[in-house]
């Protein structure tokens, strides 16, 4: 029956109204918002697709299916994602109840940034949305949201190591261990990986390149993590407290008497996973995670000014009602970075000498200046 239902589509289609319908699949495929129009899109393109290569004579069956290879990869991205969104929109864990729990929560911007995260994790537990688990430091990388969109220092992350080498392996010191899962697939999932690319990129081969088998987006525990990834990696470190004899970082001679520190790098710890479609819907909560835990962190680890800068310009400009620093330095200030004292002047500088939208002098600025920052407070 669906081979009489295609051919008499296709005889339908035959001759001049080919050309039209191929025009209209491909218009489906490539305006039709996504997710759930894009579902639509797809099968809708696949399906005038398949009913043009029935009625095409064979000299032009060749073309129609080289020009239908190109879009072959979208048109899937965008059902299996258009039908994850569908699914997550039916997701019974999404109650009412919950919901409208966390965006008073999110609305609580006088309360602590540690007591907000707590009030939230609690409600993610208790409706089996948020979930523990032990995992190996190969399946993470960083949140593009973390330290204001700046992600990790890794001369900080080798300055951990060396810090943790000198005082010990322990285990105690990950118990707030917190990250959110990957998004599966489609154009945020490749912003998430190009963002970590670029920071392996910058990193001047400090940091372990990706893998492949990475899930999970770290917002606390990131220079500790990452670092981890470098002793495993054999990556090179500017410090000769823990290098080998090539200037290497060397998991044998790092992990050497201390059996917790070569557990921990080898399996792993337990950390607190966040779905990723809670960060869909919640954009603003990893920002609010990266800055509740990395206040509460001191070895794993405090935020510099030029990074405190970077945040403050980010929470101003993700304000709803435009930019506003005030209640930037509010939500800046609950994280306890080691500038509150005088959080004005770095506001004022990022005014001034930020660059405009994005910060882009700033972020310019950072990555110039991250081989001082290993060293110094700025």
């Amino acid at each position: 029956m669906v081979a009489e239902h295609l051919q008499l589509v296709a005889n339908l289609l035959a001759n001049h109204l080919q050309p039209l319908a191929i025009s209209l699949a491909n218009h489906l495929l490539h305006h039709l918002p996504t997710p759930h129009c894009g579902v639509f899109g797809s099968f809708a393109w696949l399906y005038i697709t398949a009913c043009s290569v029935i009625s095409a004579p064979r000299a032009q069956k060749a073309e129609i299916l080289g020009l239908a290879f190109f879009d072959l990869p979208r048109a899937l991205v965008l059902m299996v994602v258009g039908i994850r969104h569908v699914a997550q929109a039916g997701d019974n864990r999404f109650t009412p109840k919950m919901i409208t729990a966390i965006d008073a929560i999110m609305g609580m911007t006088l309360a602590g940034a540690l007591t907000r995260f707590n009030l939230v994790v609690n409600i993610l537990v208790e409706c089996r949305l948020a979930y523990r688990r032990t995992l190996k430091v190969g399946e993470f990388l960083v949140h593009p949201k973390n330290r204001g969109g700046i992600g990790i220092n890794a001369h900080n992350s080798h300055k951990t190591l060396r810090t943790v080498k000198q005082i010990g392996g322990n285990r105690k010191q990950l118990t707030m261990a917190t990250a959110f899962e990957m998004t599966p697939l489609g154009q945020e999932q490749a912003n998430e990986l190009e963002f970590n690319r670029k920071l392996v990129d910058d990193s001047n081969g400090l940091m372990a390149p990706i893998s492949g088998e990475e899930k999970f987006l770290t917002v606390s525990c990131s220079h500790w993590t990452q670092g981890c990834r470098s002793v495993k990696a054999g990556c090179k470190t500017p410090f000769k407290e823990i290098q080998d004899s090539n200037g290497c970082l060397n998991i044998i001679e790092y992990t050497q008497d201390d059996a917790e520190l070569l557990s921990i790098i080898e399996e792993g710890w337990e950390w607190l996973i966040i779905p990723w479609q809670v960060s869909q819907k919640w954009p603003d909560l990893p920002d609010l995670f990266q800055g509740a835990l990395n206040a509460d962190h001191t070895t794993y680890s405090m935020a510099t000014e030029l990074e405190t800068a970077c945040t403050l310009a980010a929470l101003a400009e993700g304000a709803s009602g435009g930019v506003d620093y005030e209640t930037a330095k509010q939500i800046a200030l609950q994280s306890k970075p080691p500038c509150s004292a005088y959080l004005d002047t770095v506001c004022e500088f990022v005014k001034l000498y930020g660059g405009g939208v994005g910060t882009p002098v700033l972020k310019y600025s950072l990555l110039k200046a991250r081989p001082a920052i290993a060293a110094h407070q700025l």
